[in-house]
């Protein structure tokens, strides 16, 4: 889900320079670096899941893993919320008119691999 959040529309945007801005949705990935980081956590992420499903390697650093993996999606996307609903501030001002879809896949992506590793290491316990 965080994977394909990255690059679905993260932001509705409008420029008041037309065609010389940024109009339309904004994916995770024209947002710079956070969709970027955000894809390669997910990634990173259900690798440690796979792991921990499989069986192999040491299962509290897969979990450790996943768990650090929802923490700093969670903070890109709640910095990214933040700096949304402000506007970034590029060349140009843009506008945002309405968060869109993507943020919320990513976040509920967290939330669930965050919750999944938790549950996981209670249940080996």
């Amino acid at each position: 889900m965080i994977v394909l959040g990255s690059f679905l529309p993260w932001a509705n945007v409008r420029s008041s320079f037309g065609s010389a801005g940024m109009t339309g949705p904004m994916s995770g990935m024209d947002v710079g670096a956070d969709g970027f980081v955000v894809c390669v956590v997910g990634i990173a992420m259900a690798v440690a899941g796979i792991a921990m499903r499989l069986r192999s390697g040491r299962q509290t650093l897969a979990q450790g893993g996943a768990l650090f993996g929802a923490v700093i999606t969670a903070q890109v996307v709640t910095k990214d919320v933040v700096a949304l609903r402000n506007g970034y501030d590029v060349d140009i001002r843009i506008i945002v008119d309405s968060l869109s879809i993507g943020l919320y896949i990513v976040a509920a992506g967290a939330v669930i691999a965050g919750a999944g590793a938790l549950l996981y290491g209670l249940q080996r316990r």
